[in-house]
């Protein structure tokens, strides 16, 4: 069974339940429609530790934490949250640097990293 977890921005988490995601992934649609011969499970839902004015204080070392853990319960792909990526002033969307970072790390420990889940 494929272990998939989704990180989703903090900020976003403030308004956000999560459901287009969960919907997306229960029913292997959009991002998760790849996986529809496959049997999964979501092993993890996690958020960043946030930017700006939203930004956790001294949080690092948990969401390294958190980071780790995907790769002790032997996730093997995560989807970041459409969430991640926001659109600027010209209506183009740009992936947040800190989910950049995040994502290449995971990437570094033998975790796809997928940019996508329900839009």
């Amino acid at each position: 069974m494929k272990k998939i977890a989704v990180l989703r921005c903090l900020r976003t988490s403030n308004n956000c339940t999560g459901s287009g995601c969960l919907k997306a992934f229960n029913n292997k649609t959009n991002a998760f429609a790849a996986y529809e011969a496959e049997a999964t499970e979501l092993a993890a839902f996690l958020n960043c530790s946030g930017c700006g004015d939203v930004r956790l204080p001294d949080n690092e070392a948990g969401v390294q934490k958190k980071l780790d853990r995907l790769v002790t319960i032997g996730v093997e792909t995560v989807h970041l949250s459409d969430c991640t990526r926001k659109k600027d002033v010209q209506g183009e969307k740009h992936e947040c640097p800190q989910i950049t970072k995040m994502a290449e790390y995971l990437t570094q420990q033998g975790i796809t990293v997928v940019r996508g889940t329900h839009h």
